[in-house]
């Protein structure tokens, strides 16, 4: 059934109505909002620190890459100093070789990075420099000039103070790094326990809000619901509900009644059940409000009653389209019933009382007129009028027709209140006895 259907089925009509709501609070989607921004930075700050953390163990990978290259240079270059073998030129060659990658990432890190770890590594760029140079000149003394220059070179202990300065400054960019590792370490624990506890509690705050929202609202829905079942349920007009296949799902009490008095449909059952007469006249309207929508009103509708006067119980209908969720297309019908037997029944006898009374008037032997009060204007006359006028009543030029004698008397008409609405006038025809007068 449609949602508007659905509106009737409460306590005290057939049926019962499903509580649906939609809560909203701006302070709960505030919440909300700040737990899903907090959780968002704290994954992006996390992204972050181990993009941070790959880079300075990095650094520390590409420090001890550098120390071991030129510890494998200045081995190369001593056992060739010693023994002027060429096989102690290879690991040297090698080293040379590896140095070059080893730079290019040293003038890079110079770029991208200020860093205590970088910052420590600097001064390494000229050690190589420096370092290759006198390694150079080593292996050319003792190629060209022998052992013993060779040695001389040595023994100025050059080589191994440039050596002792890469020792230091790579090693104190590895302890820099492993600082800044463990620094970064702490960071993102603390911002991790810092940024989720914080989303959880507003996370939970937004959920308790919109809790105790929708608990509010549904108590209020229920305190409107009761109020609402109250007035439908005790509305003086039947009202129902009929499905796509024109049966009655639903009935207020007021319906109910009505039906056990006249119509005697009840649910599940079309309303000309027991009164197939009825299905002519309703049927094609219960189908244009269905199928095309359209709405009729106060067709009058009656049925034979035992219970009422004259045994016969008079109703005005009407019907209007149920669409579901503002649809275009109907998918049951509603009707509004009123129970007219006892109007019916006094405008049966008024319009009785004015026939008799018009018989009255217009078999008196004298003419009645009835007037306004303010405008004079004749509302009501007698037939007998118009024989002794001797024209139609209306207003007329002097002069116009045959003269003719006629009397008139009047009376005031009086409302409850005493005020004058009016006047009755009688005429008669004295034509025949003035004129006897006149003759004698």
């Amino acid at each position: 059934m449609p949602n508007t259907a659905s509106l009737i089925r409460r306590p005290g009509w057939r049926g019962s109505r499903p509580f649906a709501g939609l809560p909203s609070s701006p302070l709960a989607y505030v919440l909300l909002a700040l737990a899903i921004t907090a959780a968002g930075w704290n994954f992006a700050a996390s992204d972050a620190a181990h993009r941070e953390q790959a880079r300075q163990r990095e650094l520390i990978s590409r420090s001890d890459r550098l120390l071991s290259t030129m510890k494998d240079l200045e081995t190369g270059m001593r056992g060739y100093a010693l023994t002027g073998k060429l096989e102690y030129l290879e690991p040297y060659a090698d080293a040379l070789n590896r140095i070059g990658d080893d730079v290019a990432y040293l003038d890079n890190l110079k770029r991208i990075s200020v860093d205590s770890a970088a910052m420590a590594l600097a001064p390494v760029r000229k050690l190589i420099d420096d370092e290759k140079a006198f390694s150079d000149r080593v292996v050319t003394a003792r190629r060209d000039r022998g052992f013993d220059a060779a040695a001389t070179l040595v023994a100025t202990g050059e080589g191994k103070r440039l050596m002792d300065a890469i020792r230091v400054a790579t090693a104190a960019a590895d302890q820099r790094a492993d600082e800044a590792l463990a620094a970064i370490d702490r960071q993102d624990r603390l911002r991790y326990v810092i940024l989720s506890a914080f989303s959880l509690l507003c996370a939970i705050l937004a959920v308790a809000l919109l809790a105790r929202l929708a608990l509010v609202r549904r108590r209020e829905s229920q305190r409107s619901s009761g109020l609402f079942e109250g007035v439908l349920a005790n509305a003086p007009v039947g009202l129902g509900f009929l499905d796509g296949d024109l049966k009655i799902r639903h009935m207020n009490r007021a319906l109910a009644t009505m039906s056990e008095r006249g119509f005697g449909a009840d649910l599940g059952a079309p309303i000309w059940t027991l009164l197939p007469s009825l299905e002519p006249q309703l049927a094609p309207l219960l189908e244009a409000a269905r199928d095309h929508g359209l709405v009729s009103a106060d067709v009058p509708v009656s049925v034979p009653s035992e219970s009422a006067p004259g045994g016969t119980r008079h109703f005005r209908m009407s019907f209007y389209p149920l669409r579901q969720d503002g649809g275009p297309a109907a998918v049951g019908v509603g009707i509004v019933v009123a129970d007219v037997t006892t109007a019916a029944q006094s405008e049966a006898q008024v319009r009785a009382g004015e026939a008799l009374l018009r018989t009255v008037l217009d078999t008196l032997p004298v003419g009645v007129l009835i007037a306004e009060a303010h405008t004079g204007q004749i509302t009501g006359h007698n037939a007998r009028a118009e024989t002794i006028l001797g024209h139609a009543v209306q207003p007329a030029q002097p002069g116009e027709g045959p003269a003719r004698w006629i009397g008139f008397s009047g009376a005031p008409m009086r409302d409850t209140d005493g005020k004058l609405v009016g006047a009755v006038v009688v005429v008669t025809d004295i034509d025949a006895r003035k004129r006897s007068e006149h003759v004698l």
